[in-house]
């Protein structure tokens, strides 16, 4: 199992592919390079092993995976859109991906990585302690180019910043509404051109933001998920 995040996967894979060969099973060989230990030196990475003499099985895990702190240095979302396969019923890859001007037909919401993780102590929630307490993020002005990126290559209009609290950093949680609401397409802003994007944000962070509707106004960013543990147990609602 690979804990990490990209950096750790494409780390893993590099180093797999040293050993595959066309025609083999990249499980079989991940197996046997994972029991020659070869993948010790990649934290991020847990596997069970079994002694070759006695049988008996031991689970080893590499380490607590290294972040990416600049989330900025993840792949465009372009990039990845236009890898997707068209819509099919069979087992294997069908060979040449969607033609990315095709994609409107059958995706209606394109997901934007925006921030990630959170510095709070909820007992509730593992996102602090997955994310090392650490809460990253895209920089406003990529979320704008990829937003504008994939509307002009796709026509697709509506988006959804992923995000565990869009509005953790109230000067982050402002500069993203501004720079959406500044964008323009041939002219023409991103309100106007019909262009909607949502995000995550919880009550609390909504409330210390209040000041920005009147910018939200202006704004493509204008629909929230709101986060609320449990509407059942009142102490929950103080939660955030």
């Amino acid at each position: 199992a690979i804990s990490g995040e990209a950096p750790t996967y494409f780390q893993f894979m590099e180093r797999l592919l040293t050993k595959w060969t066309p025609g083999q099973s990249m499980r079989e060989v991940a197996l046997e390079m994972a029991s020659r230990f070869e993948f010790n030196d990649i934290p991020g990475i847990s596997y069970l092993w079994q002694h070759p003499s006695t049988g008996q099985q031991f689970f080893f895990n590499t380490g607590r995976a290294q972040l990416p702190f600049k989330l900025d240095e993840m792949n465009e979302r372009l990039q990845s859109l236009s890898l997707l396969e068209p819509p099919h019923k069979h087992e294997q890859n069908v060979g040449l991906p969607l033609p990315i001007g095709e994609l409107h037909n059958h995706v209606r919401v394109v997901s934007l990585q925006a921030s990630q993780g959170c510095p709070e102590d909820c007992d509730f929630c593992p996102l602090p302690e997955y994310n090392h307490r650490k809460h990253r993020s895209v920089s406003p002005e990529k979320i704008v180019k990829q937003v504008i990126d994939v509307y002009r290559a796709t026509g697709i209009k509506r988006f959804f910043l992923t995000d565990d609290n869009l509005g953790m950093s109230a000067k982050y949680f402002e500069a993203v509404v501004r720079r959406l609401a500044e964008a323009r397409v041939d002219g023409k802003s991103l309100r106007e051109l019909g262009v909607l994007v949502g995000s995550e944000i919880t009550m609390k962070a909504l409330a210390n933001n209040l000041h920005l509707f009147e910018q939200m106004e202006q704004s493509p960013l204008r629909e929230y998920w709101v986060g609320q543990e449990s509407f059942n147990v009142p102490e929950f609602a103080n939660k955030g």
